[in-house]
């Protein structure tokens, strides 16, 4: 692949996040059961969805790995999942919902992970030619965004970068600031290392759809200092569901990522379908 073309794959990836912003205003990122099934997938891109995030977690779900069930268990096991597994359901995500629809993987490496991982050139090489745009990443420290954010440029991928909250149940997933000031001077930092995307976990539980709650005026200030201050993409994720997006979408950010949440929607659908066709 040459630099050029690169170039090229690079630009066509950012002006996919620009049409679902002309689109949308504020777009969604699908995460969740959508990101594991392709006609779900598919499902999603039919009713608008532009963005879509499959990741390792979500494969170890699909391929049952260890005997896990749910995303706290996929968690601890996800870094076995084979890159093969990664690239075939990429590939197949890719046929079915087009060109247009952005794609975002996260791969083995590219997250804080429970154990030994590495991600190299030649998966970024083989993950770009079967169809993804960019990848998702939730890593520690400012060194190994960097690291990944050259590998992924290389292959004509994006990054998205995240920030994380210290009292937050995820601080490992992404780089920590305390404070909104922090969150500022922490997006240059991602800006100044090549991220493309910048991040905002918002710190909260977001796997129980009960739980997820409405933007806080502490959380308004952390995506306050995120959205005055970044100068590329910005994306926020946790706790954010159909019920609340209205608020979330209020707050400037380009990306709202629906993830956890939409297990709940599914499990509690298929639920009340079987226990309403045995009670009938």
């Amino acid at each position: 692949m040459s630099v050029p073309d690169m170039r090229l794959k690079l630009e066509r990836g950012r002006e996919k996040i620009q049409q679902a912003l002309r689109e949308h205003g504020t777009t969604i990122l699908a995460a969740g059961p959508i990101s594991i099934v392709p006609f779900l997938g598919k499902a999603a891109a039919d009713a608008g969805v532009r963005m879509i995030e499959i990741t390792h977690n979500g494969v170890a779900l699909d391929l049952g790995l260890e005997g896990i069930y749910d995303r706290h268990g996929a968690a601890s096991v996800s870094y076995l999942v084979p890159m093969e597994d990664m690239l075939r359901k990429v590939k197949g995500f890719r046929s079915v919902v087009g060109e247009e629809v952005y794609l975002s993987v996260g791969v083995p490496g590219v997250w804080t992970q429970m154990g030994p991982s590495v991600f190299t050139e030649e998966y970024a090489l083989e993950l770009s030619r079967v169809g993804a745009d960019g990848f998702h990443t939730h890593l520690h420290s400012l060194g190994d965004v960097e690291r990944t954010v050259k590998i992924a440029h290389k292959y004509g991928l994006l990054v998205d970068a995240y920030i994380s909250d210290p009292a937050g149940a995820y601080v490992n997933f992404g780089i920590p600031a305390k404070t909104p000031e922090e969150v500022g001077k922490t997006v240059k930092d991602l800006e100044k290392v090549g991220a493309d995307i910048v991040a905002l976990l918002t710190g909260r539980t977001y796997y129980k759809l009960e739980e997820a709650g409405d933007v806080t005026p502490e959380l308004r200030r952390r995506i306050d200092a995120l959205v005055s201050t970044a100068k590329v993409f910005t994306q926020a994720e946790g706790g954010i569901s159909p019920y609340n997006f209205k608020n979330y979408k209020k707050t400037g950010i380009n990306i709202l990522v629906l993830g956890h949440i939409m297990d709940d929607l599914i499990i509690n659908t298929i639920k009340d379908a079987v226990k309403t066709s045995l009670e009938s």
